[in-house]
């Protein structure tokens, strides 16, 4: 499985995950660098959202995978 598929599976709640936690799924120890490199172009891509979208530098903020997502873990479409 691709490291962005790994993602999106991780992501995948209905609640969603919080940046931290993505961070620590990962391994690494910078937030900017997780959300530059991983949370911006998944979100450009459409394969995940805010769950509190009115707010999203709120420090309640968290991201799950959208059906576009789904489809991408599922292998119904190409990365």
């Amino acid at each position: 499985m691709s490291r962005m598929r790994e993602l999106l599976a991780f992501m995948d709640v209905p609640e969603g995950r919080s940046i931290a936690e993505v961070v620590s799924m990962m391994g690494v120890s910078s937030k900017p660098s997780v959300s530059s490199n991983h949370i911006r172009p998944l979100m450009a891509r459409g394969l995940i959202e805010y769950t509190v979208p009115d707010k999203p530098t709120s420090r309640n903020q968290r991201y799950r995978t959208t059906d576009l997502g789904r489809e991408l873990i599922s292998g119904n479409i190409e990365e």
